[in-house]
């Protein structure tokens, strides 16, 4: 993984598209190693790491409902995103 991480460059391939409004966008994608890694990371790993109980983004079974429901009828509900 370290030397996936510092040939970053080299495991990717770049396109770019005229967007309809101007201007250009960029797409970099993996190449298949970089690809096949990340997604044996994913099923070996991340995916074996149970999500929180009040994750609901990306969860089977979870929605955007499911989330807001412990919060009906409450008389202040407080959302923020730290970084």
């Amino acid at each position: 993984l370290d030397w996936l991480a510092a040939s970053y460059a080299e495991h990717y391939s770049i396109h770019t598209f005229r967007k309809r409004t101007g201007g250009i966008r960029i797409i970099e994608s993996p190449k298949h190693f970089l690809k096949n890694t990340q997604r044996r990371v994913l099923d070996r790993i991340i995916n074996a790491i149970p999500p929180h109980d009040s994750v609901h983004g990306f969860v089977q079974g979870r929605s955007a409902i499911s989330f807001v429901e412990p919060h009906v009828n409450k008389p202040l509900v407080l959302r923020m995103d730290l970084q």
